[in-house]
């Protein structure tokens, strides 16, 4: 095949004519065309230029066809040639195309070998397809040098393959390690609660320096917040607790002096009291102003304990100088001992609150209270 080479007879083209005569002859013309260009001279000049350009152009036509006529063995000659590499090149083409069909086939079968390796490597180390990731692309394995002479996997794309997996298997223990020791770790730091996997999942793979110190720092956010939750509960816990032994004192000191006006009515020296804080009693819910009173000043004095209540509602005597009036709305509650009738009831207040002679009561309403009927 080496040896198969055309038989090639090659004749130089030959082209000649009277080159040297036919210089000089047309130098000698054209000297007769020399001329200056004058405002006389100007249209005879135009047209020395068109007819010498005619000339031009009979001598180039005369040259082309010359050249074609010489080149026309050359070029069959040379679309000849043409063809027959093109033949040589469309064998070689063919025997690449079915060596080409041959490799893939090579290399589909090194593919499914690494994907099998891959597979059964992950199943006996048992790995969770959520850390499947670093041996996932075996393409760039997928390459002939990767095969023996006998179509085996090489030990070098063996082992990359086992060291892939491995990576996987080493991400799920860190993990699994993480996750273990995350609740000692709350722990250790003061959580009364530990943190989960939902809390720390955004960065659970991380690597291990940026864990850690991302770690640490959601640590010290929790501890801070469970204290900031603890001081609060203390302090409601305690607000509660000084909410119920008010109550209980007060609830005391009402059944005290229930007691002392039952042993009062048993003896028969008992009085319709005049003191408006004894008329209240120690069960006294407040009051509630319409005009001219400050609620928080009437928190307070509710909130008092029982013998501040007597100096707390005490009259308050007029002023001398100029006077105003003011219409004052005022719900009491008071515990009375039993058998007082709302005539009697509504007497002894209106007395008590004209007693100073500044006011005067022009409408009230007394109501008994059902709950203590019930009682």
């Amino acid at each position: 095949m080496s040896n198969l080479t055309p038989e090639i007879k090659q004749t130089p083209a030959v082209l000649s004519f009277n080159y040297e005569a036919f210089k000089a002859n047309l130098e000698q013309r054209l000297e007769k065309y020399r001329t200056v260009v004058t405002a006389d001279t100007v249209k005879q000049a135009k047209e020395t230029a068109t007819e010498l350009n005619k000339l031009k152009t009979e001598l180039d036509n005369q040259r082309k066809e010359a050249i074609r006529y010489v080149s026309a063995p050359i070029k069959t000659a040379d679309d000849q040639m043409k063809e027959c590499v093109k033949l040589v090149a469309d064998g070689r083409q063919e025997i690449l195309d079915q060596v080409a069909k041959f490799d893939q086939v090579r290399l589909d079968g090194l593919r499914e070998d690494l994907i099998g390796r891959r597979d059964r490597l992950r199943a006996e180390s048992k790995i969770d397809p959520e850390f499947f990731g670093t041996a996932d692309d075996l393409s760039d394995l997928v390459k002939l040098g990767n095969l023996t002479a006998t179509d085996r996997v090489t030990n070098k794309a063996a082992q990359a393959v086992a060291d892939r997996v491995n990576a996987e298997l080493q991400l799920q223990q860190t993990v699994e390690r993480r996750l273990l020791e995350l609740e000692n770790a709350s722990y250790r730091a003061g959580l009364s609660i530990p943190l989960q996997r939902e809390h720390i999942e955004h960065f659970l793979f991380d690597p291990e320096e940026q864990y850690t110190e991302r770690l640490q720092r959601m640590l010290d956010i929790e501890v801070t917040r469970q204290r900031e939750a603890e001081a609060k509960i203390r302090q409601k816990a305690q607000r509660e607790e000084d909410q119920r032994r008010a109550e209980e004192a007060r609830e005391q000191a009402r059944q005290d002096r229930i007691a002392g006006q039952g042993r009062e009515n048993q003896e028969g020296e008992a009085e319709v009291p005049r003191d408006v804080g004894e008329l209240m009693g120690a069960d006294y819910v407040g009051v509630d102003y319409a005009q001219g009173v400050d609620r928080t000043e009437t928190m307070a004095i509710d909130a008092a304990p029982e013998h501040e209540l007597d100096r707390a509602y005490k009259p308050v005597t007029q002023s001398s100088g100029d006077s105003e009036r003011f219409t004052l709305t005022v719900t009491m509650t008071a515990t009375l001992p039993a058998g007082m009738t709302e005539a009697q009831i509504r007497a002894q207040f209106q007395e008590f609150i004209e007693g100073p002679g500044n006011t005067r009561v022009e409408f009230m309403m007394v109501e008994k209270d059902e709950e203590t009927e019930a009682a």
